[in-house]
This record gives structure tokens, sequence and C-alpha cells, in this order.
């Protein structure tokens, strides 16, 4: 069902059921008081977003912004599993292509890892630690770990345990949605 407009003598425009239910919007929105459509600074996304870069700033302070976390990532992962290929190492930590390869370049032109082509298969690289890289993870062990435990510094032990179980639980059950799922095995 349309509505008709009449618009100086005998010009007709015909608008639809939207027009009017526009109109019903609008003028319920003048008369209402202002609420946000949409609230962003309580949606899980846009907090999780923010601890991110609450736990960054953190971070780079507490290293004195030698190392950022990414970085730091690549070298305890190599420190606890060895030598890996790039893809893998990528995975390991869910990184993507463009992010875990400006990492390791990043990474390699600090002497921190060395990166090699693979003796079988030449299309592959693999990425290992140097000892400039392990005493580097060796003495920022304590600083990234104090990181965390700033992160969460206004929880109390039980609170700690329980945001970890519910937020493992939500990465978990996301994982494969990610643009780069963590993959272990």
């Amino acid at each position: 069902m349309g509505y008709s407009l009449r618009y100086g003598g005998s010009q007709s425009f015909r608008h639809e059921n939207i027009f009017v239910k526009l109109i019903g919007i609008l003028m319920k929105m003048t008369d209402a008081p202002s609420t946000p459509i949409f609230d962003i600074y309580s949606a899980p996304g846009h907090l999780i977003r923010r601890a991110q870069q609450i736990l960054v700033s953190l971070f780079l302070e507490q290293t004195g912004g030698v190392i950022t976390p990414i970085q730091f990532g690549v070298l305890a992962v190599l420190e606890s599993q060895g030598e890996l290929d790039q893809i893998t190492l990528a995975q390991r930590l869910a990184l993507d292509a463009s992010t875990s390869g400006s990492a390791l370049e990043r990474v390699e032109k600090k002497g921190w890892i060395a990166r090699r082509v693979h003796d079988q298969d030449k299309r592959r690289r693999l990425v290992s630690l140097t000892d400039e890289g392990r005493a580097l993870l060796l003495a920022l062990r304590d600083d990234a770990e104090a990181v965390q435990h700033r992160l969460l510094d206004s929880l109390d032990p039980k609170e700690r345990a329980i945001f970890m179980r519910l937020l493992t639980k939500v990465v978990n059950h996301n994982n494969d949605v990610s643009r780069a799922p963590l993959r272990i095995e």
C-alpha cells in the first residue's frame, strides 16, 4: 500500500511504506531520550581491542621499547619448539602472513633469529633462534611476566583465574573464524 503526495499542481509522488516508517522513526528519535544506537563502550570486541592496546603499551614501557609483544612471541616459540618453518611459526603464533613476514624481517635484522632455506624443499624457509635472541628472551622474561600481571592487577587471584578461563573459552570457541587461526599441532 502506498501514499501519494501532491506537489505543485498536477505532479504526484508515490512513497512506499518505508517513507512512513522512516518518518515514524525520526519522530520517535526526537521525543526519546538520547541513547546510543549501539553502545560501543560495553561491546566485548571493543573492550578486547582496548585490552590489547593497553597490553602493548605496558609491554613497550616495561621492556623499554626494545621489542614488541609479537617479536617476543616469535622468540619464545622458537626457544620452546626449536627451528620451525615460517608458515608453522606463524600458525603457532596465530599470525597472518603479512604480520609474520614483517615481524621476522625485523627480528632477523636485529640478529635475534636466523633464516635459511630448507635442505629438501627450497620453497620453505626455516627460522631458528640465535644466541643473541636467546639472551634477550632470558633478559626480558621477568619483564614479560610482569606485564601480564600488571594487565590483570585490578583482579584478585580468583577473578584472574575466572577471567583467564572464560577468555580462553571465547578464544578457543572462535579460533577457526580468525583470519589467522592458532595451529599448535
